[in-house]
C-alpha cells in the first residue's frame, strides 16, 4: 500500500507540475511519452503490434478533428469509441482490432491536450483550464473509492472481472466525482448542471474504463498492463479511468459551448 501511494504522489506531482508550467510544452511531451507508454502495453496485451500503426492513423485523425472546432469534440469520442470496440476484438488476434485498437489511447490522450489548450486568457495552462474537469474529479473518485471500499466494501460489483471492487465504493466513486467536479466548478465559474454532468461522466465513464481494462487483461491473461509503476502495474492501468472520461467531459463543454 506505501509503493502504491507513493507511486501515486509523485505521479501526481509530475502531472500538476507540467500542467501548472508557464508553457504548454510540458502538457505536450507528458502527454507524447504516456501515449507511447499506453501503446506499447496495449500493443503487449492484445499481442497485436498492429496497435502501433493504428496509434500513427488515429493521431492524423485526430489532427484533422482538431483542426475543425466543430468536429474537434465528436472526432476525439468516435476515435475512442473506435479505439475501444477494437482493443476488444484485438484480444482474438485481429489485424484490424489491432488497427483500431489504438484510436483507444490517442483519442483520450487529443481530447487533454484540446481541453488544456481551451484555458482562460492568453495562458491556457493556468489552473483555470477546464482539462481539470476531466482530471480533478477521477483523482477525488478514485482516492474516495478506495477508503470506503477497504473500510465499509461488503458487496463485490463485478467479481469475475475486478474481484477487489465493491458496490460501496463504486457509490462512493461517483459521489466523490460529482462533488469535486461541482466545486471545482464554482472555482471555474462553470455552470452548475454543466460541473454535475462532468462529475457524473467521470464516476460513470471513469469506472467503465477500469471495469473494460480489467475485463480485456482478463481475456489476455495477465494481471496488469505493465511493470513500469511500482505498486500499480502498467501505466494503462493507472491511467484506464481517463481514457473513457476525457473525450465525454471534451464533448459536454463542447455542447455548452464552453
Amino acid at each position: 500500500m506505501k509503493q502504491r501511494v507513493l507511486t501515486a504522489s509523485v505521479l501526481l506531482i509530475v502531472a500538476l507540475a507540467c500542467l501548472f508550467a508557464t508553457s504548454p510544452l510540458p502538457v505536450g511531451v507528458l502527454s507524447v511519452v504516456a501515449a507511447l507508454i499506453c501503446l506499447s502495453e496495449l500493443a503487449a496485451i492484445t499481442c497485436s503490434p498492429w496497435a502501433w500503426a493504428g496509434g500513427v492513423i488515429a493521431c492524423g485523425l485526430a489532427a484533422l478533428a482538431w483542426s475543425n472546432p466543430i468536429a474537434a469534440a465528436p472526432g476525439f469520442l468516435a476515435l475512442t469509441m473506435l479505439g475501444i470496440a477494437g482493443t476488444y476484438i484485438a484480444t482474438r488476434q485481429s489485424v484490424l482490432g489491432g488497427i483500431l485498437a489504438g484510436g483507444w489511447v490517442v483519442g483520450p490522450f487529443a481530447s487533454i491536450l484540446y481541453l488544456h489548450g481551451r484555458g482562460a486568457g492568453s495562458q491556457p495552462w493556468q489552473w483555470s483550464a477546464p482539462v481539470f474537469l476531466a482530471l480533478a474529479p477521477l483523482w477525488v473518485g478514485d482516492s474516495a473509492a478506495i477508503f470506503v471500499g477497504r473500510a465499509i466494501g461488503k458487496h463485490p460489483l463485478l467479481p469475475k472481472v475486478s474481484p477487489k471492487k465493491t458496490v460501496e465504493g463504486a457509490a462512493a466513486n461517483l459521489v466523490g466525482c460529482i462533488l469535486a467536479a461541482v466545486g471545482l466548478g464554482a472555482l471555474l465559474g462553470e455552470p452548475l448542471a454543466l460541473s454535475a454532468a462532468a462529475g457524473l461522466a467521470a464516476g460513470v465513464f471513469g469506472q467503465a474504463g477500469d471495469l473494460f481494462e480489467s475485463y480485456i487483461k482478463r481475456r489476455a491473461g495477465v494481471k496488469d498492463s505493465g511493470t513500469i509503476l511500482p505498486g500499480h502495474g502498467g501505466l494503462l492501468d493507472r491511467v484506464d479511468s481517463l481514457l473513457f472520461t476525457a473525450p465525454v467531459v471534451v464533448v459536454l463543454l463542447a455542447a455548452a459551448g464552453r
